[in-house]
């Protein structure tokens, strides 16, 4: 519904199907994975707004449920997976879910296949802190 109408389109929805997506307003000005959206669709235009708003929606509320989970069983670790787009240099969920509080403790594995699978150069796919 967002790719096609844009995020408005979500105010026609009754209270009840908003509670299943994350809280607006939501932050769409994340420079990073703007940029990551724009290089993946070709670059940012008109057609691809709403299926980058419809993106940091998904990855919002994947956040927000997280976060909802983690309140009421703070001494649970939550496992989540999903597509590398999501989480890859933590962007995505990952930001989403740190800007509800900057104190979790969050651990972000990204699996793939590579090309040096049997002697991998582990210093390659490390990611600064």
């Amino acid at each position: 519904m967002i790719s096609k109408k844009g995020l408005g389109s979500l105010d026609a929805l009754p209270k009840s199907s908003k509670s299943n997506f994350a809280k607006l307003p939501l932050d769409t000005v994340n420079g990073p994975y703007l940029k990551k959206f724009g290089d993946l669709t070709g670059g940012m235009h008109a057609e691809s707004n709403n299926i980058y708003y419809a993106q940091t929606m998904w990855d919002a509320t994947m956040a927000e449920s997280i976060y909802t989970y983690w309140k009421k069983h703070k001494h649970n670790k939550v496992l989540h997976l999903n597509g590398r787009f999501h989480t890859d240099n933590r962007l995505g969920t990952y930001t989403q879910l740190t800007r509800k509080n900057k104190r979790l403790s969050i651990q972000n594995i990204s699996c793939f296949a590579a090309e040096d699978f049997n002697d991998p150069d582990w210093s390659q796919y490390e990611f600064a802190r």
